[in-house]
């Protein structure tokens, strides 16, 4: 089960729901073994993808052709 935490000092801060509930429910001095990834701001996240959005939308392919043909409009390309 994956739980969240917020890194204070050298202190583990639960911030999420599960987690809190998870934390009520130990006893003082347990001992928990775990494996931490850092996690990013899922919010920029969305600000990058809609930021993309925005210049795809905005962006012309040019009229240049070349060995490789000429430019589509495709948003997977873009990307």
């Amino acid at each position: 089960m994956k739980r969240l935490f917020i890194k204070k000092g050298n202190v583990l801060i639960p911030c999420d729901p599960p987690t809190i509930e998870a934390f009520k429910k130990m006893k003082n001095g347990s001992i928990l073994e775990s494996d931490f990834k850092k996690k990013n701001h899922p919010e920029f996240h969305a600000k990058l993808i809609m930021l993309f959005v925005t210049a795809f939308h905005y962006w012309e392919p040019s009229e240049i052709s070349s060995e490789y043909g000429s430019p589509e409009k495709n948003f997977e390309h873009f990307r």
